[in-house]
């Protein structure tokens, strides 16, 4: 019994590696990567499988999780892969992030808030869309269209945009979080 759990762990070892990502070749309908192996091998154009509706491109020396399906060393995919110098932390439960290296963010909390980080400012994008439609209204509402001897100047579109969309109102108008992360 004991040959056999050995066997069978030796296999499965044989059929997960980690490594890292070298280069990433992204203009194929699949994403292919070069990875170097915890077994000092390189693997060139290996599948990296990615989540639908999700793509993106790791940085060099991003750790990867290699498969080798069936066992066989010639059919290697990535499934997976990590960039732990760039993964933000401090989450809380059920939090979700995506993040680039260059320090931008989009956070969904557990609260049902969505975040977007530029880097320098956070934003809530709820009170960001109503505080550029607050503005828009705004300059509609205290446009004077000038006077003219033939046409409106404006004064009738003025009028179609206001008709068309109520006023956003001091309630709606969401305080914008912004701070320093």
């Amino acid at each position: 019994m004991k040959e056999f759990v050995s066997r069978t762990v030796n296999r499965l070892t044989a059929f997960i590696v980690k490594g890292l990502i070298k280069h990433v070749y992204d203009g194929d309908e699949m994403q292919l990567v070069k990875v170097s192996t915890t077994a000092n091998e390189t693997i060139d154009e290996v599948e990296r499988v990615q989540s639908y509706g999700l793509s993106t491109v790791p940085p060099k020396d991003s750790e990867a999780l290699v498969l080798f399906l069936n066992g066989d060393k010639t059919n290697p995919v990535v499934v997976a892969c990590d960039s732990a110098a760039n993964r933000p932390t401090g989450l809380n439960e059920n939090d979700v992030r995506m993040y680039s290296a260059h320090g931008q963010t989009l956070t969904m909390d557990n609260s049902g808030e969505s975040y977007f980080d530029s880097g320098s400012d956070y934003v809530a994008m709820a009170a960001k869309v109503d505080l550029l439609w607050s503005t828009l209204w705004t300059v509609f509402n205290t446009w004077a269209p000038p006077a003219g001897p033939t046409i409106d100047n404006g004064a009738a579109l003025k009028s179609a945009f206001l008709a068309a969309f109520p006023s956003p109102g001091p309630d709606s108008v969401a305080s914008v979080n912004l701070r320093a992360d």
